[in-house]
């Protein structure tokens, strides 16, 4: 599978600032507000947290979610050890997809599509992934980088 420039510069640049052998692959998916109340007992942030806190403090965490909430509150409790997107690129939040062709987000699924395949490479090369239960995305992204490294599933 070959890379578009842009996807190449993106992993190229947020490559360059993790380091792969201390870096663990974080992908928090907490569910479409739609589906919240069914979807949300697959989700507990503090299990994550835990996960990433019985690990050496020196790791760097590449996040991946579906929540700027959660990127903010992981930014704000691990400072410089996280890694995401968001940090280098100006992403459209368009996390939250809906199927209404009238939402702003449809013009902008290219610009989505990047961000998720980037997501998904920089976890994959990172030396371990946390990951969330019932979510493909992580999944691919262990693929994506090999299928070799341990892998967590919340």
């Amino acid at each position: 599978m070959g890379m578009s420039y842009e996807v190449e510069e993106r992993v190229n640049r947020l490559h360059s600032v993790l380091c792969p052998e201390l870096s663990i692959g974080c992908h928090i998916r907490t569910w479409l507000p739609e589906n919240e109340k069914y979807n949300r007992k697959y989700f507990d942030l503090k299990k994550f947290e835990d996960e990433i806190d019985r690990r050496t403090a020196k790791a760097q965490i590449y996040l991946s979610s579906d929540s700027p909430a959660i990127e903010s509150y992981l930014n704000a409790k691990y400072g410089p050890r996280l890694i995401c997107q968001s940090q280098f690129y100006d992403l459209i939040d368009n996390r939250h997809v809906t199927m209404d062709p009238a939402e702003p987000m449809h013009q902008n699924l290219r610009e989505t599509a990047v961000a998720a395949y980037v997501d998904m490479l920089m976890l994959g090369y990172c030396h371990s992934i946390i990951g969330s239960y019932y979510s493909t995305f992580t999944e691919c992204s262990w693929w994506l980088g090999g299928a070799k490294q341990p892998i967590i599933i919340i």
